[in-house]
């Protein structure tokens, strides 16, 4: 294939039209994540004779381990990440009615807590370069309702804390980083998590952690930190003693197993995540001269992890559509699917036609009566549409990264050479 893109790759080259693959083999992840620490750990939890987090140490000594490594006074382990963002939303104070400003592209794990405290999603669009939201996205969705904020680091990305911090204090609202795709990640030297008011992770089986499900939530805070407790514990005072529950709360905790298991993994949370980018790097560095492709940036003064990698089409240099694009790709022999979600959040019927709680219409059938509509936030629609996504992981190898950047580079040569 040759730099200057000029006719190189004919239609029957490509592996989607029966010509030869990039890549034969399949891609293999290498090694088990859990064959280090996590069986002798697992071992010592089980023979502690329990498993319940308030009376075994696997959980506790998690938390702390994970604070000290964070730099941060408090850390409250939970089922999820989905569970410790409802917990520290529910600590925040959030009432039926406030509304919450996040991103228009995240996993519903982001909006649960919100909703299940009647409250109502408000979105903010996204940078068209590092798909974060911007502070000034955010400032024109506040309203007198909006109590506070949930940035997401979406793809591993920090969102830029320091103009969004600086709003917030100026707003008098509430901070609290979504960083379930963004473990380790860092803005102008910071991890992201430590800087609002609370920051929730996520060990689900598929993040850059892992225990098969699992959450933590961490903050500076006394008093965020207690309420988060209750809030992951059924409001029972398990550190005053208590077992008479003042408000209501769901079971959100976190068993000695899944505390055993992500102590092992926080011990090489640096070599797993900076697997995680330096595999993205390469993606990066391999594909931002095409002409007809729009790597991603990280944030000025970030530092990402590239969960996973989604480089946005430029559809107007290419003679093909974005699902073309995915597809021919994918015959290439490499990862690759068309974006990353069908849609955004508020054009989910759940959010958009206001059927989270099926036909009650609450929360916003309570008298916040906020609508949704296409066109809310374009740059976040546009992203959906002409993105493709390209798996990322510290266990895959160089080879797989390079052929997976050899691959879209050979279908961009024959849509580019074929556009106009």
């Amino acid at each position: 294939m040759s730099s200057t893109r000029q006719g190189t790759v004919t239609k029957e080259q490509l592996a989607i039209n029966g010509g030869p693959k990039v890549r034969i083999t399949p891609f293999d992840k290498q090694g088990n994540r859990y064959a280090f620490n996590e069986l002798k750990y697992l071992k010592e939890a089980l023979d502690q004779g329990t498993l319940f987090y308030w009376q075994g140490k696997k959980v506790k000594g998690m938390c702390e381990q994970f604070a000290n490594m964070l730099g941060v006074k408090y850390a409250v382990a939970g089922s999820s990440c989905t569970a410790v963002i409802h917990a520290a939303v529910g600590a925040m104070g959030l009432m039926p009615g406030d509304e919450v400003i996040t991103s228009p592209i995240t996993d519903a794990g982001s909006l649960i807590g919100v909703l299940y405290q009647q409250a109502i999603p408000v979105f903010a669009d996204l940078d068209p370069h590092t798909y974060t939201m911007t502070a000034d996205s955010i400032a024109r969705k506040i309203t007198p309702r909006t109590k506070g904020i949930v940035p997401v680091h979406l793809t591993g990305n920090p969102c830029p804390m320091d103009e969004i911090l600086q709003l917030a204090r100026s707003k008098g609202l509430w901070v609290v980083e979504d960083c379930a795709q963004a473990i380790w990640a860092k803005y102008k030297g910071k991890l992201v998590g430590t800087m609002g008011n609370a920051g929730a992770f996520s060990f689900n089986e598929f993040k850059h952690l892992a225990c098969g499900d699992g959450g933590v939530v961490v903050t500076d805070d006394e008093q965020t930190y207690r309420m988060c407790h209750l809030f992951a514990d059924k409001a029972y005072d398990r550190l005053g003693g208590m077992r008479a529950p003042e408000f209501l709360a769901p079971n959100y905790r976190m068993t000695e197993l899944q505390g055993a298991v992500i102590s092992a993994q926080l011990e090489r949370v640096e070599q797993i995540t900076g697997g995680f980018r330096k595999y993205g790097l390469i993606l990066r560095e391999g594909l931002k001269d095409l002409p007809g492709i729009a790597v991603p940036k990280d944030t000025e003064g970030g530092e990402s992890v590239y969960w996973f990698y989604l480089p946005r089409l430029r559809l107007e240099k290419l003679s093909c559509t974005r699902d073309e694009f995915a597809k021919a790709v994918a015959a290439e022999g490499v990862g690759c699917g068309a974006g990353y979600v069908p849609n955004t959040v508020y054009a989910q019927p759940y959010i958009g036609e206001h059927k989270a709680f099926r036909s009650s219409g609450l929360p916003w059938s309570a008298g916040n009566n906020v609508q949704y509509k296409t066109g809310d936030c374009p740059i976040a629609e546009a992203i959906i549409v002409d993105s493709i996504y390209l798996p990322v992981s510290d266990r895959l190898s160089e080879q797989d990264a390079r052929d997976t950047v050899a691959a879209v580079t050979k279908v961009h040569d024959y849509f580019y050479n074929n556009g106009k």
